[in-house]
């Protein structure tokens, strides 16, 4: 099993600009936005507009329901980029 976080790469990709300096392509590591945050936040979007209110799930009933909602949003996530990374 990999110990890496999946999805950690951006969610849009950034256009190559020129670097005036050395005249060549962009070098700098891509920030913004990575795919896992993305997909977490459309999970999160999706239960925060159902018709009643988020409850947790029974194994997390220790969590309040914004901490549950936030863990299962990114056990989505995760799960939607496994499943992405085997096709």
């Amino acid at each position: 099993m990999k110990t890496e976080k999946l999805g950690q790469e951006p969610a849009f990709a950034r256009p190559a600009t020129l670097n005036p300096l050395n005249a060549g392509i962009n070098s700098c590591p891509q920030s913004g936005m990575s795919k896992r945050f993305y997909a977490a936040c459309a999970a999160m979007q999706g239960m925060l507009s159902h018709s009643t209110r988020y409850h947790c799930r029974t194994q997390d009933s220790h969590l309040t329901w914004k901490q549950g909602m936030i863990k299962e949003s990114y056990e989505l996530a995760d799960e939607l980029l496994r499943q992405e990374g085997e096709l």
